[in-house]
């Protein structure tokens, strides 16, 4: 069995975490609740502790945290390695007033 390359991630309510070419990466809430969703997916998907999932598509991810959230990245050892890592960015957010 491969081994898991973790990445803890703390989103304040309302910011973005941007993943690109996360195919194979397991989001894994451990408090709050994120929104999830892939581009040329027409699902929208809402993750509580608890809950995870893993990113199907090589195209743009966006993970909204819908209250304060921690949360991991976990992706194997094997595609965090070959070829190029995902890229992940903080979007700047504002709320809206």
């Amino acid at each position: 069995m491969p081994s898991i390359v973790r990445k803890p991630f703390f989103l304040a309510t309302g910011r973005i975490l941007r993943i690109e070419d996360g195919r194979g990466i397991r989001i894994c809430p451990e408090d709050g609740r994120l929104w999830v969703t892939q581009e040329g997916d027409s699902r929208d998907h809402i993750l509580a502790a608890g809950q995870s999932m893993v990113l199907e598509r090589g195209r743009l991810t966006l993970v909204q945290a819908l209250e304060a959230s921690r949360f991991e990245l976990q992706t194997p050892a094997l595609v965090h390695h070959a070829g190029s890592p995902s890229r992940l960015e903080l979007a700047a957010t504002r709320k809206a007033a």
